[in-house]
């Protein structure tokens, strides 16, 4: 096809274009394809229909012999889920740049007004339902996919995971994936409600009269509208057009004889997780990648381990030729012989087993599964409890902290490719549904700036004690034995700086603090209040001192050895 932009084609064009697109895209895909059937096969056994051809509901799971990576994995899983994104927790918060508009409290009420409201869309939506799901295909195949949208007679946002098997994508030179394009089934039934009647084919049409659960392929591709939608404006800047949106989404039959919709997104509806990435890949990487080969070899071990067991419980017999068809395995059978023929006996065959040798290999494997799934960092406690030692609040802290950082290669693409886009997501579906209250005046001076993320669950957190909290208890640690000695050392430490240093870092609600105004009306109270108590005790030993003076002077009293006086009284 010529080399001309999405607008300039008829729909027709468009319509075999994205058929294109996807071919092309997949081949790139199925270098990745017996990787990923290889960690279905041993580990995500859900996602085993990776070609659309399985039969729905098989059983599957005949090569797994031992399930600990399994294990492992699911522990993964509702960890991260657990410590980063719990519906439980305050996992996120709000903030703006630059940094001083942070010290204006309507700002700070705004943001928090904001997040109360992304957090009831969270809570009215089945975000937490489908986010466990998303990050087991992340950690499993690499790669994650969820598409979003709004329902719009309930005003709940949709999270819908896609099948990996369906997905294909392409970066952009950044190397963040801005082109995703699907291929999907829909029953009769479904592409009617969805794309209605008159925009289907003749034999859709008619099936969904006569037989609606037959199934039919579409693809749905939304890609960004570069060439067309987007221009330089007089100071240089390049902008989209007004009235136009920067992702294009269209829907076509299957054969790309007809495009059935296109419409448009201000953001992409669909959020792609790559796990970890390997330069010059577009598709991701994970903990399952990884282990792998250690995974296969673990059930090939339990497989032959097992097959021992099976020899040593139901050993292998030798049987005297005469014996053939005379001997009864089942039981309490009775099996009869000559007592003078010992060479009839039933003897179990001369074998060699040796458990504990394959069993260690096996521990040593699963120590190394561990150790890809990181799962000692989730189950720091219950370990240490299993192992009788007794760890103190700090050292549990420090402990957390050092894991963390381990994990903070992961948690940065997680954040970056899943968790922001999802909050600037359900963000713009609420602005749009009219949810959002409009920003305090000082904030609509810098309309069009970012509202930035910090992350507050218990992983996100343990990062942030280690380099920032832990920093200052451990200057304040250090400093504390030196006050006794040298009090003014204090004075180099704003303590208001301090205190607001680690509200920031517990991520605490901003109403649990006082205004400024207050706290130095509440200080000046206090002073006030300090120096009347002063002036009052020192009113009263002034007058306990003048009292003294009319009083004669005592006999052999100081005073009166000072005066020449001793012994007047005589």
């Amino acid at each position: 096809m010529e080399n001309i932009s999405w607008k300039q084609m008829s729909e027709d064009e468009r319509a075999r274009y994205t058929v294109d697109r996807y071919n092309a895209l997949y081949q790139v895909k199925q270098d990745y394809l017996d990787l990923w059937q290889d960690i279905v096969d041993f580990l995500a056994i859900n996602r085993y229909n990776l070609d659309g051809t399985q039969q729905k509901g098989k059983k599957k799971g005949q090569d797994v012999y031992d399930a600990y990576a399994c294990l492992a994995w699911r522990d993964f899983v509702h960890g991260v889920f657990g410590y980063m994104m719990s519906p439980n927790l305050q996992w996120f918060k709000l903030r703006v740049t630059p940094d001083w508009l942070m010290d204006d409290r309507a700002v700070k009420m705004w943001l928090e007004e904001v997040e109360r409201i992304l957090y009831a869309s969270f809570a009215r939506s089945n975000f937490y339902e489908t986010a466990p799901e998303y990050l087991a295909d992340g950690s499993s195949l690499g790669t994650a996919t969820c598409y979003s949208e709004e329902d719009l007679s309930t005003g709940k946002t949709i999270w819908t995971v896609m099948h990996p098997g369906e997905i294909v994508l392409a970066e952009n030179r950044y190397g963040m994936v801005d082109t995703v394009l699907r291929k999907f089934k829909l029953n009769a039934r479904q592409a009617v409600q969805s794309f209605g009647e008159d925009n289907l084919s003749e034999q859709i049409k008619a099936n969904w009269r006569k037989t609606p659960e037959q199934e039919f392929e579409f693809y749905h591709a939304t890609f960004p509208a570069d060439d067309i939608e987007y221009y330089f404006d007089e100071d240089g800047v390049y902008k989209p057009k007004p009235g136009s949106k920067p992702f294009v989404s269209a829907y076509v039959m299957e054969d790309g004889t007809k495009l059935i919709r296109e419409s448009g997104y201000r953001l992409n509806p669909y959020t792609v997780w790559r796990c970890f990435k390997n330069s010059g890949e577009i598709y991701g990487r994970s903990p399952a990648t990884n282990a792998i080969i250690d995974i296969i070899k673990l059930n090939q071990m339990e497989k032959t381990t097992l097959n021992a067991r099976h020899m040593m419980v139901d050993p292998p017999l030798q049987v005297p030729e005469s014996m053939r068809g005379k001997v009864r395995f089942t039981p309490r059978g009775r099996t009869y012989y000559d007592p003078s023929k010992p060479e009839l006996l039933v003897r179990e065959m001369p074998m060699n087993i040796s458990l504990p040798a394959g069993i260690d290999g096996e521990d040593r494997l699963r120590k190394i599964i561990d150790k890809h799934f990181m799962t000692d960092f989730f189950t720091l406690l219950s370990t240490a409890a299993l192992e009788g030692r007794e760890l103190t609040v700090p050292q549990v802290m420090e402990m957390q902290g050092e894991k963390a950082v381990m994990l903070a290669a992961m948690i940065g693409r997680l954040t970056s490719e899943f968790l922001d886009p999802v909050i600037d997501r359900s963000f713009d579906i609420e602005m749009e549904a009219g949810r959002i209250p409009p920003p305090p005046p000082i904030l609509q001076k810098f309309a069009g700036g970012p509202i930035d993320v910090d992350y507050m669950g218990p992983l996100a957190q343990a990062q942030r004690k280690l380099f920032k909290v832990q920093g200052i208890t451990q200057l304040m640690q250090t400093v504390a034995p030196l006050v006794e000695a040298y009090p003014d050392i204090v004075d180099n430490f704003d303590s208001d700086k301090i205190a607001l240093e680690l509200h920031s870092a517990a991520g605490a609600p901003v109403k649990i603090l006082r205004d400024e105004k207050q706290v130095q009306a509440m200080r000046q109270q206090r002073q006030q209040k300090i120096a009347a108590q002063t002036a009052i005790e020192q009113a009263g030993s002034l007058a306990g001192a003048t009292q003294g003076l009319s009083k004669p002077i005592e006999e052999n009293s100081p005073l009166a050895l000072m005066t020449g006086q001793e012994g007047a009284a005589q």
